[in-house]
């Protein structure tokens, strides 16, 4: 989703949809009709892709808020609002250069000390990376 990919040049694209397109418990697979049909007699209906596209992909109990909130995100990478981060993540300083703090300095935020991550204690202890 970072950027255009021509999928002509792929048999079958599988992906999850979880930090990408949305929530977790989503699967993204885009296959070549071709491949259709080719399925071992022992492959489960779930990864079987001829019985998937018979079925409209609801062989299962589909996913219902997954798959509304991956339709939001596909709608914003349509958006102008989308375009607007591609034309600003193209610029001569890159996204994260000169510009992009009030300070000038560049880069990310530095984080406040004690924040180290996951790993972090409420008391603000451990997760911290050395250096």
């Amino acid at each position: 989703m970072s950027r255009p990919v021509d999928i002509a040049k792929f048999g079958a694209i599988y992906g999850g949809a979880q930090k990408n397109a949305g929530s977790a418990g989503l699967t993204l697979v885009i296959v070549r009709k071709e491949l259709f049909g080719h399925a071992l007699s022992i492959t489960p209906s779930a990864f079987n892709w001829k019985e998937q596209s018979e079925s409209d992909s609801m062989l299962n109990t589909p996913p219902t808020y997954a798959i509304y909130i991956a339709g939001l995100v596909f709608e914003w990478l349509q958006s102008p609002l989308r375009v607007n981060v591609r034309i600003d993540a193209s610029r001569p300083d890159g996204p994260g250069g000169p510009d992009s703090r009030p300070d000038g300095t560049g880069g990310p935020e530095p984080r406040p000390e004690g924040t180290g991550g996951p790993a972090s204690r409420p008391d603000g202890t451990g997760g911290d990376v050395p250096g």
